[in-house]
């Protein structure tokens, strides 16, 4: 099955290339992997493959992967400094990096678990707009602090290794639903959300280095490619490729690898 999936993400990805797949996996030799949960891989079965192993595949690459569950920006900067993810870092050709989605959507999870929003239950829209108002503060603060580590992240990362592609990925924003019991409070909670990943994306964007933006990818697709259809908000297989196609299309050098929007929803 992983074979099946991993041929598919290949050809796909191949099909729309200026490079052939032999050029695409010399270029890149070593890769690293950095971050939360999205970059571990959780909520996956075990048959199925994270963006992470979709790289290993595409590239023929040896992956790194240090992510750790629920990791924030300062765990990220924490990490940086621990000799085995240093000297991975260190030879790598590639590194990929998702982080700040912890800082807000964590201190939420936690709000919306003790209040019994994630039992599954009837929940009102002025339940959800309750609950976020009274996190206004806190969430605003996570998202400030998680910006300005942003570029704290990537100038270690540079200092460490001055010539690998470094990649960050957007925070996407997984409050969508087509289930109409969950329409209107799934539409508070992403209009709210939006207001607090609005920053940290910004940063993102504004490194001087690559970014891979999986929230452009996700927006109005959220219900199709992670698990918030199970109250989840990791990716499914199908957002771990789209993933992956991000990344590859934003790699320096794979630069000339490009997605059809419709296939990919890039």
């Amino acid at each position: 099955m992983k074979n099946i999936f991993a041929a598919v993400l290949f050809s796909a990805l191949t099909a729309f290339s200026l490079i052939s797949p032999i050029q695409a996996q010399e270029a890149t030799e070593s890769i690293t992997i950095l971050g939360d949960s999205i970059s571990t891989g959780y909520g996956l079965p075990e048959n199925e493959l994270s963006y992470s192993d979709y790289l290993g595949e595409y590239y023929g690459a040896e992956v790194n992967n240090f992510a750790v569950n629920g990791a924030e920006t300062s765990d990220l900067l924490k990490r940086l400094e621990e000799k085995e993810v240093i000297a991975s870092a260190e030879k790598a050709d590639l590194i990929c990096v998702s982080i700040g989605g912890n800082n807000i959507l964590g201190p939420f999870t936690k709000a919306a678990a003790a209040s019994g929003m994630l039992s599954g239950g009837s929940v009102s829209v002025q339940d959800a707009s309750a609950l976020m108002d009274s996190l206004s503060d806190s969430l605003s603060q996570a998202a400030s602090e998680a910006a300005k580590s942003i570029p704290e992240i990537k100038d270690r990362l540079r200092e460490i290794n001055p010539d690998a592609d470094i990649i960050f990925q957007t925070v996407y924003n997984p409050f969508e639903s087509s289930d109409p019991a969950y329409e209107e409070v799934m539409k508070t909670l992403h209009t709210v959300t939006a207001m607090y990943i609005a920053p940290i994306n910004k940063a993102v964007k504004s490194l001087d280095c690559l970014n891979a933006d999986v929230c452009t990818s996700v927006e109005g697709n959220a219900y199709n490619y992670t698990n918030i259809g199970k109250l989840d908000i990791h990716p499914n297989n199908i957002g771990h490729m789209v993933i992956a196609g991000r990344i590859i299309n934003a790699a320096k050098k794979t630069a000339t690898v490009a997605f059809s929007k419709d296939s990919w929803g890039a």
